[in-house]
């Protein structure tokens, strides 16, 4: 899915992320309540809020909506570049046997006259390197689950198991912004 436009819009994203959790949550039997995820709820977590602004609204969308239980922004991998991990994804929510991959690129539309050519190269830097980022998070997320670390030294790893490789059910929500008053024009 992708969203365009300012600010106002962003409420279609929230939108569509809670009524797509409310399909994969079971309220009757309570499959996906923290407990049973294997979240210590008592462990106090520390999250990250986001590098860009774009990462830091997509963490306070997350955290303002009940998925504040599930939702883990900038998650690393432990690929050290520069004493660095590799980041995974930009959000992870997850939700039971659900695993959502959020990538959120804000590319500013090209300075070109050419409007194929500027599309192309938007289209390349915002929605392409978005999608290998989620394909490369799922495949991560497949091979090596408990890789996966909150902060960028790998130090602190994800506090739930995620579903076996079996169960998973993995999805991918690419968020491209830049190009919203191009499409205007």
């Amino acid at each position: 899915m992708i969203i365009r436009g300012s600010r106002r819009k962003n409420g279609a994203l929230f939108t569509f992320i809670v009524e797509f959790l409310k399909k994969m949550i079971d309220p009757i039997s309570g499959k996906n309540a923290p407990r049973e995820i294997g979240v210590d709820v008592n462990k106090e977590v520390e999250k990250a809020a986001g590098v860009t602004e774009s990462e830091k609204h997509l963490a306070k969308l997350a955290d303002r909506t009940f998925l504040d239980l599930w939702a883990y922004p900038n998650l690393y991998i432990d690929k050290m570049v520069g004493g660095q991990g590799k980041e995974l994804c930009d959000l992870l929510v997850v939700c039971g046997r659900d695993v959502i991959i959020f990538s959120d690129k804000d590319i500013q539309w090209p300075d070109v006259s050419d409007i194929s050519l500027a599309w192309s190269r938007w289209y390349k830097r915002a929605i392409k390197k978005s999608v290998d980022q989620v394909n490369g998070a799922a495949r991560w997320i497949s091979n090596f689950p408990d890789k996966i670390f909150l902060d960028r030294k790998c130090t602190q790893r994800l506090p739930l198991e995620l579903p076996s490789r079996d169960e998973i059910r993995l999805h991918g929500i690419v968020v491209a912004r830049g190009a919203g008053a191009a499409s205007i024009d």
